[in-house]
């Protein structure tokens, strides 16, 4: 994913709108969609505005590791399960670990 799209992917993630962030950040509406869109490369100043207003770091838009990425986008579907869609993803990965250790001491 392209650091636009991350812009994005997290701005959406966290239900902010773009005049939202416009108006947090002190970037124009226009601006903002043409960095989403890869049209426009922002500055460092306009990165370290929106990480900001995002509450994330820089490093989360310009990672270029996939899987950060791809951990990054579950942790946000995370935060919206209840304490009991936890515990039931929990215990579903201890269940596939077991079975992964079972697999490994296999002869």
């Amino acid at each position: 994913m392209d650091l636009g799209g991350k812009l994005q992917f997290i701005r959406k993630q966290k239900g902010i709108t773009i005049e939202d962030l416009a108006a947090k950040s002190g970037i124009s509406k226009s601006s903002i969609d043409r960095i989403e869109k890869n049209g426009q490369s922002p500055t460092i100043q306009k990165l370290l505005k929106l990480t900001e207003c995002l509450e994330i770091r820089i490093e989360d838009l310009i990672s270029e590791n996939e899987l950060e990425i791809e951990l990054m986008e579950l942790l946000w579907q995370a935060k919206k399960l209840t304490k009991q869609e936890v515990r039931k993803v929990v215990d579903m990965l201890q269940v596939f670990d077991q079975e992964k250790q079972k697999l490994k001491n296999k002869p």
